[in-house]
């Protein structure tokens, strides 16, 4: 990927201009950066530039934005679950009881949502019968819950625009 003259690259930059800070809309500029290009994302995000820091190193961990940063730079998120269904796959089909959710209907259902396509991949490789099951509390499906939590994510950014 491009990279500065000091070995900089696109996400090293937008940490940078938040260094003192982290701006309400960092997580989305670098989650746009991380999906333009995924595979030079991943090199980026652990390269060392200027001053040899990480793009995470730029940004100050103590802000309350930082762990939205941190998730779409390094998809911890995403490697836990892998690798909690790597090893125990059978968990991906267990249905809590009352509920009747499995746990990617949970996953599905947060708010705003943080579901990834690594994430969904790792669930359906386990248990591939889960996107289409539906909770037997009301019979939704995890991509109704997914729409559901998208939908009010985007009323709630709207609002929030509108104050």
């Amino acid at each position: 990927g491009a990279r500065t003259s000091s070995g900089d690259t696109p996400l090293h930059l937008a940490a940078h201009a938040n260094r003192k800070r982290v701006g309400r809309h960092a997580a989305k500029v670098f989650d746009v950066l991380v999906s333009a290009a995924p595979e030079a994302a991943l090199a980026a995000s652990r390269a060392r530039g200027k001053c040899d820091r990480s793009p995470l190193d730029w940004l100050p961990a103590a802000d309350p934005l930082f762990d939205e940063c941190d998730e779409i730079l390094t998809n911890r998120a995403s490697t836990c679950l892998e690798l909690l269904l790597e090893k125990h796959a059978q968990g991906a089909t267990h249905v809590l009881p009352g509920t009747g959710d499995i746990a990617l209907h949970q996953l599905c259902a947060i708010e705003p949502p943080i579901l990834t396509k690594r994430m969904l991949d790792a669930f359906l490789e386990a248990h591939p019968a889960a996107a289409e099951t539906p909770r037997s509390s009301d019979g939704k499906t995890p991509l109704h819950l997914l729409c559901g939590a998208i939908s009010k994510s985007a009323k709630a950014a709207s609002s929030a625009k509108e104050q």
